[in-house]
């Protein structure tokens, strides 16, 4: 009879056991990134900085999108808008869209640049490589992708993952020549 209540106690504590293991399952679902790392959506956005004296570009603020998939396909947007709090400017202000960086308090949005990427990306340790094909520039929202044909661009980067942010490039300043525009600082995961 000893052996049996053994047997008894111990099947309950493994029963036990295990409703305890399945439901804390439920409670430790990752809000940040799964662990097929950069798959995901990101949005990073970058404000005007005013008190930059160090050229004109100061003006502009950014907005980054980037929908990388499991297909090994990635699509790249960015709006760039350039505000003015000059009173003279008000006359060519332009109504915001959803993709826009926030409007700095009492600006005028003089010009606004869309400029979309898509291709496929691969990954080697720390290092993203972009195989960009398609490309489109516009005002709005909507762009007319163009194929790249021969001149298709591919370009490597180091990036991290940190919570719910993703690097890529070591967030120093890198030159526009030609498709840099891509590489910032940290954005934030949005899901899948």
């Amino acid at each position: 009879m000893k052996k049996l209540n053994f047997w008894l106690l111990m099947s309950f504590f493994a029963a036990a056991f295990t409703l305890t293991a399945c439901g804390s399952d439920d409670d430790d679902t990752p809000s940040g990134p799964t662990p097929d790392g950069v798959v995901g959506k990101w949005v990073g956005e970058w404000a005007a900085k005013p008190n930059d004296p160090h050229n004109l570009m100061w003006r502009y603020a950014h907005k980054l999108y980037y929908t990388i998939k499991s297909d090994n396909t990635i699509e790249i947007m960015e709006s760039a808008c350039f505000y003015s709090n000059e009173s003279v400017d008000k006359e060519y202000d332009k109504p915001s869209l959803s993709i826009d960086p926030a409007r700095p308090s009492g600006s005028y949005l003089i010009e606004r640049i869309v400029h979309r990427m898509s291709g496929t990306y691969s990954l080697s340790g720390n290092k993203i490589t972009l195989n960009l094909n398609k490309e489109g520039w516009g005002s709005d929202e909507q762009v007319e992708m163009m194929d790249l044909g021969q001149y298709p661009f591919t370009e490597t980067y180091t990036y991290k993952i940190s919570g719910n942010k993703l690097q890529v490039g070591d967030g120093s300043l890198v030159p526009v020549s030609p498709h840099n525009l891509i590489v910032y600082d940290w954005m934030t995961y949005q899901g899948k």
